[in-house]
């Protein structure tokens, strides 16, 4: 059986930085404040590495 491993992002985008929250597809999974970051391409690329390299040491995804 497959598992569905889904992680939303949310983003609270303002002029100059934005809020980021995270939550997983897990029913009863609470919301993660990452914290702020600037509105630039290089943070959000460095958000998402960071995450895919921390599921990717966890197992959680191939």
């Amino acid at each position: 059986m497959l598992k569905s491993n889904t992680l939303f992002i949310g983003l609270d985008i303002h002029k100059e930085m934005t809020d980021v929250a995270l939550v997983s597809d897990t029913i009863g999974d609470t919301v993660t404040y990452y914290g702020t970051i600037t509105i630039n391409i290089r943070a959000f690329d460095k958000l998402l590495t960071f995450y895919v390299d921390e599921l990717k040491s966890s197992s959680l995804i191939g």
